[in-house]
């Protein structure tokens, strides 16, 4: 299926309900023990952005983009507003070739065995910084500048940056998706003037993994 280029209306996506969720398999044996399984090696975000729609204009929206996705068909860019950002502090490139690497976030890297390592596929264009060591990269092609895919998050250096600590900052969005093909909105007020209120009880959103 395609790609939306339209991010998700972000005056909506602000009053978003959700984040990170993970899938654990819980065992219990009779003498009240357990064992747990993790079935997920990172999270897979979910949100229900029902709560942003406060005007008409806002649900008109809504509306327009549910149909241009046309239900769960097609993925779009969204912006989280509780995690959009990556810092210095928190980045990883994680090496596919001598000369590329995924961006990255990282989160509990403060203990190894148990930080997550989120692949960041939809890097915000304009906004991606790489530093060797403390040296920052210029954007472009050549040696000691780089490259990057915004639509997989993928850098490109322009020589190998062997050995160096490599670091980045940036903005990025979720590649997400509806989760539900039916729309279950109501009227619920119009005003005097015309304009309606309409309620969207659910407005489910699922991260897209791999796209």
């Amino acid at each position: 299926m395609g790609f939306l280029t339209q991010r998700f209306p972000e005056k909506i996506s602000s009053g978003a309900v959700g984040g990170p969720g993970f899938s654990t398999t819980v065992v219990a044996t009779f003498g009240g023990q357990e064992s747990r399984r993790v079935n997920w090696a990172a999270s897979r975000h979910r949100y229900n952005v029902s709560q942003g729609i406060k005007t008409d204009a806002d649900a008109r929206d809504a509306d327009e983009f549910f149909r241009k996705a046309r239900g769960r068909a097609h993925a779009f860019r969204f912006k989280d507003w509780m995690d959009y950002a990556i810092s210095r502090t928190d980045s990883r490139l994680v090496q596919i070739t001598t000369t590329t690497f995924q961006l990255c976030k990282v989160y509990g890297g403060d203990e190894v065995a148990f930080e997550e390592v989120r692949e960041i596929t939809r890097p915000i264009s304009g906004t991606v910084r790489v530093w060797n060591d403390s040296t920052e990269l210029v954007l472009g092609s050549g040696a000691g500048k780089f490259t990057v895919d915004s639509a997989t998050g993928i850098v490109t250096y322009g020589t190998a940056p062997g050995a160096a600590a490599r670091t980045a900052s940036c903005e990025f969005d979720v590649p997400c998706r509806f989760d539900f093909d039916e729309k279950a909105a109501s009227l619920t007020y119009r005003r005097p003037n015309g304009s309606i209120l309409v309620e969207w009880a659910a407005i489910d959103l699922v991260e897209v993994k791999g796209e």
